[in-house]
């Protein structure tokens, strides 16, 4: 579903990567091109944080469900013998590991994200002051980059959006490997 997508931002990458470099010239666009690749990689680093919390999260999740489930299962036992304060507190507890890695997995996504949505706009400003240390800004210069780099906008938020998707579909094919593979 995806892929027509990645292809899509990736020519529209490369196009304006050329423009971009007749209009600004190699070292400007050079400039704002590896702020957008620095952004690029750290997202590459919080996608695999984001990948290990996410197989936490599951194994959290799996772990409060298990536990609700022993208590569903065994309610009659629960409510004969009193034991409803300290279940409660059990699954309070496994719902709280869970919670703190659904928060620090859902951290990382809008860090992503966020990093994703601003790059342009800062990669434009370091393009235009490296741009105004060689020659004269003017509007016809700066107009074009301004409008070149929110062209680039869609291609670089997408991009880090294709890989936490690409780092989600590895954790789900993974367990479902892991499933099928496991004896009958």
């Amino acid at each position: 579903r995806y892929l027509p997508m990645f292809v899509v931002c990736f020519v529209e990458l490369i196009g304006g990567l050329a423009v971009l470099f007749t209009l600004a010239g190699p070292s400007s666009a050079i400039a704002g091109i590896g702020l957008m690749a620095c952004v690029l990689v750290t997202s590459g680093i919080i996608s695999r944080g984001m990948k290990t919390s996410m197989q936490k999260m599951i194994i959290a999740s799996q772990t409060t469900t298990a536990v609700t489930r022993e208590i569903i299962d065994g309610v009659k036992v629960v409510k004969m013998m009193g034991w409803e304060d300290a279940y409660l507190a059990h699954v309070a507890a496994k719902r709280t590991v869970e919670l703190r890695h659904m928060r620090t997995h859902k951290a990382l996504i809008t860090v992503i994200m966020s990093l994703g949505r601003a790059s342009p706009i800062i990669a434009t400003v370091t393009t235009c002051i490296v741009f105004s240390f060689q020659d004269q800004l003017s509007t016809e210069v700066v107009m074009p980059i301004i409008s070149l780099f929110q062209s680039l906008r869609v291609p670089f938020i997408m991009l880090p959006m294709l890989i936490q998707l690409n780092v989600l579909a590895t954790v789900a094919l993974k367990r479902v490997n892991t499933y099928l593979l496991l004896s009958e």
